[in-house]
């Protein structure tokens, strides 16, 4: 009784989901667009949001495995899909997050460790990658860009101190420590002293950041693949120039999934393509709801796994 409950609410939460994500597209606009599309370069924009998600969820599996949780790529991929459907209706990435947190039983302050340096390293990558692409635009158009990555790079660098610097480590530890509401100030010891153990671990920080280059670069290939089957073509050289920022820009935490951020953005900078870009921000929309939906799918019909399913393998 108590599964068919919980079956029950997992149905309805993922209906409100998609009737709300459902109800910011244009559905019309949205069956015409794909009507007319270039079924070729269509299906290869498709391929490509799948490598996206898969460099996405390489990232994290490396990480957890590389800290002691060992699961397979497969399962990781499950969460993943899963906390991807979250990440479509909740700002930025919030929802996401909270899904992987929340779906890996195992300790949380590792699991939250995990998704930190997930994100640390993906935005530390993010911004250096806009970093040598915005030098570019600076050069030629505007200097705003140049100094948006520079003052991130700043602040990731900052976060890098704060986290693997000892003597900041010992003097916040002890501040923590003085913290007694609700034990609060041992969870968060706790959870910096995970965050503290990637100190040992740099060489897998720079993988991730590695591997977010190769994110971003499929995410130009969706976007480059999907206005081509709109009889648009441009150079693939200005979707990898442009894309890394417009999704830097969609990471901005106001909307719902980055829709509409990203959708301006992408009017900003190919401007000389308006239709195109509604065009191409629908096909992106359809893309998403699809693979939302198999994360929808996972959702309602997921498992709990057991702790003990989890092997633990704490490296020095």
């Amino acid at each position: 009784m108590k599964n068919k409950i919980f079956l029950v609410l997992r149905v309805l939460i993922l209906l409100i989901l998609f009737y709300y994500l459902l109800s910011k597209t244009h559905l019309k606009t949205l069956f015409a667009i794909i009507k007319n599309a270039n079924l070729y370069f269509l299906s290869v924009a498709f391929l490509f949001y799948f490598i996206y998600l898969l460099f996405l969820n390489l990232r994290w599996h490396i990480i957890l495995n590389k800290t002691g949780i060992r699961m397979s790529f497969l399962s990781t991929l499950k969460i993943s899909l899963i906390s991807y459907t979250f990440n479509t209706v909740l700002p930025s990435t919030i929802g996401g997050d909270t899904a992987r947190f929340i779906l890996l039983k195992y300790s949380k302050s590792k699991v939250l460790s995990t998704i930190i340096i997930d994100r640390f390293s993906g935005f530390f990558g993010i911004f250096l990658m806009t970093f040598l692409i915005s030098t570019y635009i600076a050069l030629k158009e505007n200097p705003y860009f140049l100094t948006l990555s520079i003052t991130g790079i700043i602040f990731m660098i900052i976060g890098f101190f704060i986290i693997f610097y000892p003597p900041i480590f010992q003097f916040l530890t002890r501040r923590f420590e003085a913290i007694k509401f609700f034990n609060l100030g041992v969870k968060m010891n706790k959870l910096y002293n995970e965050l503290h153990e990637y100190r040992n671990r740099i060489p897998l920080i720079l993988t991730a950041v590695l591997i977010t280059f190769f994110i971003h670069l499929s995410s130009s290939f969706v976007w480059y693949f999907s206005t081509r089957s709109l009889g648009v073509e441009d150079s693939l050289w200005r979707f990898i120039i442009f894309i890394p920022v417009i999704n830097l820009i969609a990471m901005i935490p106001i909307t719902p999934g980055g829709f509409g951020l990203r959708e301006a953005s992408f009017y900003k900078f190919f401007s000389s393509y308006k239709d195109m870009a509604v065009g191409g921000s629908l096909l992106y929309i359809f893309f998403t709801l699809i693979y939302a939906s198999i994360g929808g799918f996972l959702f309602i019909f997921n498992k709990q796994r057991r702790k003990e399913d989890v092997e633990s393998k704490r490296k020095s």
